[in-house]
């Protein structure tokens, strides 16, 4: 699907904190970051309504997912034993350590999960960009389909 209609939603906000550690800088440690996220999706052609799909049932889904991490801590799979206290989580099973390009590729699967009904089928390409801070940013794209990365809560 060659994708010519595509619409957007932009600066969907939320405050988390995460681990991360890299072999290249050196550094390590918990700290936060106020994310932004930006989502863009496509069609190859309108639906019934001369629409790609409601630009504010997008944001609401949008919305959705960021209120669920807001005010977390963000761990990768591999760090279940670096929680703290009873401080409310977010478990990403599959990746080590939680990145700006593991939210990407999360908010990607979850927006993909949200437009599974028929009335989305038109829909093609989802792809997010995930700030962190003014100058930094990951994003990710996939079809539609992509269910990208499991999470659970504690």
């Amino acid at each position: 699907m060659s994708c010519v209609y595509y619409i957007g939603v932009t600066g969907v906000s939320f405050e988390a904190a995460h681990i991360t550690s890299s072999a290249e800088s050196g550094e390590y440690g918990l700290h936060g970051h106020t994310y932004r996220v930006d989502v863009e999706i496509c069609s190859s052609e309108l639906n019934d309504y001369h629409m790609v799909m409601d630009i504010t049932v997008l944001k609401k889904i949008v919305s959705k997912i960021a209120r669920e991490l807001d005010h977390k801590l963000l761990l990768g799979g591999l760090q279940l034993e670096e929680r703290i206290g009873e401080y409310p989580c977010v478990i990403f099973e599959d990746v080590p350590q939680v990145t700006m390009e593991a939210l990407a590729r999360y908010f990607v699967a979850r927006i993909s999960q949200e437009l599974r009904s028929p009335q989305y089928e038109l829909i093609g390409k989802v792809c997010v960009t995930v700030w962190q801070g003014l100058n930094e940013y990951a994003k990710y794209c996939s079809s539609g389909k992509d269910r990208g990365l499991s999470t659970s809560s504690s």
